[in-house]
């Protein structure tokens, strides 16, 4: 049929315009269809605002389509959809669109519920129901949006979008992946595809049923209306292709029914099924709980114990193998400390040879030091010598000077004789006296100093007083010779005189020969003994710088061998300290030792124990493999049981699905009822216009072709639910590609 210009569109299009309907806002839109409506406004391009109707009313959604895809639509959409009957058609024609795409170009099953198309055109009475249908639509475009060849333009839109809008749009579209399935990812997908396009023909079937019921519903209101207003209206209203006159909108309304009626019936066999399933649930949780039950029973049974006592066994083993790990290591640190004391007690051989080499030059230093000390001593010896010898002639020097001081004494005793002769001699003997008494003090001055001077000061004196005495003796002679006529006299006397100073003179000159050679001898012999004194003082000179060099170089190879030898008592006490510790080292070696043997006599016999515990251990293990086997079994029962389970999950989603599509399927046949009765009262009230006969056979035939086709529907619908439900029930979701 052709619903782009039907003949009750008219009347119904002039009932909307003359009195519009309440339209919902897009300001009441909530929730995650809000963001997806935001989103898809971003195709708008027009300058007024996108609305809810819209989406409902425009073919705006084959336009954002047509971009996404642009292969050519099976069916045209109605460009205006102003009545429910091409909003229907619309509806329909899209999602199958959709679909169809998801199949054939992804190769993808979409297992979301099946679009209810009577509760997306019902708008204006529920609008949640209505954009709740209309987000399962808008999914399916984003899905398409994201998997398509410009997804990167589009993707780069969304992103223009607020944060809350983008977090929205992501959660939907993790919810449309999870009902994807790849059909290239099955084994075997021919099942799954057989079962997506018998629903998707049930779709289109029930589309074209509720656009039919709803064209029926239009064409009563128009005959209502045209009876009510008069004939002329009908005669200037255009019937549409295939319809003559009323009764063939009736036995159209009574094919309806008939598909109602269909509907209704697989709608019990659905229920039926429901209620199979729901046996089948009821029977696999009776075997889960007896699985339960069973499996509970033989983890209290004896092999339950058996096992806990070989564990048990076990861990005393592995505790067994943890000692044993230790010991093992003990006897490895045992070994390495035997080893570091080899080490050590070789260390201990190299430092008593040292040892031994550094008493050897102790031994050297001190026989060195005695040698030089020897030195030292016959040095000291020599200086004690040449200090008695210049006592020895310091001496002789006080020998002489006391020698000559005698002869001074005596050769003054002989001047004051010599002066007691002269004192009569008159004043000039005083001169004499006078010399005498300066050269006696020369010769006491001389005696107080104590040298060899003081002798020759006074044999000087004397040969002075000598030669005075001889210019008196030739003065006296001279004074004798000019007055002798005077006084004969007094020439006798001074005569008398005259000869003894002459005999006086000449023992004195004998005297002054003898002192003079005294003299010579005197100042050979101090020369003889200032040459000895200056060789003794040059030697001891001599002796005392090489004793000073010697005892100064004794005293420096003194100090280095003191300080050797305080380093070798040093290191003879860090060596005795070492010696000491590598004994105590040697002593723990020892002990070690001890232990280690110990240890290994411990450790062969844990190796004998170790042998009966792994013959133990096999006997355990074959035990182990029987209990694994039996774990095996019952981890058997337990996947035998999780599968069960989510059978019991599966069927539950199915029983939910099939509640789904019974309310549905309740609504359609509450939906079908009302316009049948709707119907039947139109038919009561068009029982008087004038019909002819040939339009009724025709009218007749149209009508036996439409029961054949809702008959065939019924059994094509009955055929295909139970593909349907099978697929549903052993169907694996995987995410999409």
């Amino acid at each position: 049929m052709d619903y782009s210009c039907p003949l009750a569109f008219q009347v119904e299009r002039e009932q909307a315009e003359s009195s519009p309907r309440m339209m919902p806002e897009t300001g009441n839109i909530r929730g995650s269809f809000a963001s997806l409506f935001s989103w898809i406004e971003t195709f708008h391009t027009l300058d007024d605002a996108l609305k809810y109707e819209d989406l409902m009313e425009q073919d705006f959604l084959f336009d954002v389509l047509h971009q996404i895809d642009s292969r050519p639509l099976w069916t045209e959409p109605v460009s205006c959809a102003k009545d429910s009957a091409s909003q229907v058609h619309n509806s329909s024609t899209l999602t199958v669109q959709l679909l169809t795409c998801y199949m054939d170009c992804l190769n993808q099953a979409v297992l979301l519920p099946m679009i209810d198309v009577s509760a997306l055109v019902n708008y204006s009475a529920d609008l949640q129901a209505s954009q709740q249908e209309m987000r399962k639509i808008l999914l399916l475009v984003l899905g398409l949006v994201i998997q398509s060849d410009r997804k990167d333009d589009f993707i780069a839109v969304m992103e223009t979008l607020p944060g809350e809008v983008k977090e929205d749009i992501m959660e939907s579209y993790k919810e449309l992946s999870a009902q994807l399935v790849r059909l290239d990812t099955l084994d075997d997908s021919t099942a799954l595809q057989r079962c997506c396009s018998d629903r998707l023909a049930c779709f289109k079937r029930g589309s074209q049923a509720l656009r039919e019921k709803l064209y029926l519903e239009s064409v009563l209101l128009s005959a209502q209306t045209a009876s009510s207003t008069g004939p002329d209206l009908l005669k200037s209203l255009r019937p549409p292709e295939g319809l003559v006159d009323f009764h063939g909108y009736q036995l159209l309304l009574g094919s309806a029914n008939q598909q109602a009626a269909s509907l209704a019936a697989q709608l019990d066999d659905r229920a039926a099924e429901a209620a199979q399933l729901a046996d089948r649930l009821r029977q696999k949780k009776e075997k889960t709980k007896r699985l339960k039950a069973q499996l509970k029973n033989l983890s209290c049974s004896d092999k339950a114990t058996k096992l806990k006592d070989l564990q048990d066994e076990n861990e005393r083993l592995k505790e067994s193998l943890g000692n044993t790990e230790e010991l093992q290591a003990e006897v490895v640190s045992l070994r390495q400390k035997l080893a570091e004391f080899e080490f050590f007690k070789a260390r201990v051989q190299e430092l008593r040879s040292e040892n031994g080499q550094l008493l050897d030059e102790r031994q050297q230093a001190e026989q060195r030091l005695a040698a030089m000390r020897s030195q030292a001593e016959a040095a000291a010896e020599r200086l004690a010598d040449c200090q008695q010898r210049c006592e020895e002639l310091a001496g002789q020097r006080d020998a002489a000077a006391e020698k000559s001081t005698a002869t001074a004494r005596r050769l003054a005793a002989e001047n004051r004789q010599l002066r007691e002769a002269l004192d009569a001699l008159g004043g000039a003997d005083a001169a004499a006296a006078a010399t005498a008494a300066a050269a006696a003090a020369a010769s006491a001055a001389g005696d107080a100093d104590g040298t060899a001077g003081p002798s020759l000061a006074a044999e000087l004196a004397t040969a002075a007083r000598i030669r005075d005495l001889e210019a008196e003796v030739d003065r006296l002679r001279a004074a004798v010779a000019s007055a002798a006529p005077e006084s004969s006299t007094k020439s006798n006397e001074d005569g008398a005189l005259l000869e003894a100073a002459e005999r006086a003179l000449e023992e004195a000159g004998r005297r002054a020969e003898r002192l003079l050679a005294e003299r010579t001898a005197a100042e050979s012999m101090a020369a003889d003994v200032k040459r000895k004194l200056s060789a003794v003082l040059e030697e001891r000179a001599k002796a005392e710088t090489a004793a000073a060099a010697e005892l100064a170089a004794a005293r420096e190879a003194t100090a280095n061998s003191e300080r050797r030898a305080a380093e070798s008592e040093r290191r003879l006490q860090q060596l005795l300290a070492e010696r000491a510790e590598t004994a105590a080292e040697a002593a723990a070696t020892a002990a070690a030792e001890a232990e280690t043997e110990v240890v290994l006599q411990a450790s062969q016999e844990l190796a004998k124990h170790l042998a009966r515990l792994s013959g133990n251990n096999r006997t355990l293990r074959l035990s182990c493999d029987k209990l694994k086997a039996e774990l095996e079994r019952l981890a058997g029962v337990e996947l035998e049981v999780l599968k069960l389970r989510s059978d019991r999950e599966a069927d539950g989603r199915l029983l939910r699905r099939l509640e789904t599509e019974n309310r549905q399927l309740k609504r359609a046949l509450d939906s079908n009822n009302s316009a049948a009765a709707t119907a039947a009262t139109a038919a009561a009230a068009a029982a008087c216009l004038p019909l002819t006969s040939k339009p009724a056979s025709a009218t007749s035939k149209s009508a036996s072709a439409t029961l054949k086709s809702a008959s065939a529907t019924s059994k094509v619908a009955s055929t295909t639910s139970k593909p349907v439900l099978v697929a549903a029930r052993n169907g694996t979701r995987m995410p999409a590609g």
